[in-house]
């Protein structure tokens, strides 16, 4: 097998609309370039284009996968209610005393 070459940026951006994707060369260079181009758990890259490919699938399982919302561990009533009634974590004088 030969040995791996780094792409350049050029290379990686032309690959990557060859395959309809929007990729910023630089930025694909250098996370792995700061990395030794090893992947996450420490083995060598092999094959850029295959990375640009996985880039792109997870890319486009970001956008249609629906992010889930931030649970809030109170509502904004339940917040109201303890602001009402004088209770709340609110740091000293935060909170206007006139209302």
């Amino acid at each position: 097998m030969a040995k791996f070459k780094p792409p350049t940026p050029q290379e990686v951006e032309e690959y990557a609309k060859k395959i309809a994707f929007c990729l910023n060369g630089e930025h694909f260079c250098d996370f792995y370039a700061a990395r030794g181009w090893k992947y996450n758990a420490g083995l060598p890259m092999v094959d850029w284009k295959a990375a640009v490919r996985t880039w792109k699938s997870r890319r486009n399982k970001d956008v249609t996968q629906p992010r889930k919302a931030p649970v809030l561990a109170k509502t904004a009533e339940d917040l109201v209610r303890e602001i009402e009634a004088g209770r709340t974590n609110a740091p000293e004088g935060t909170l206007r005393q006139d209302a």
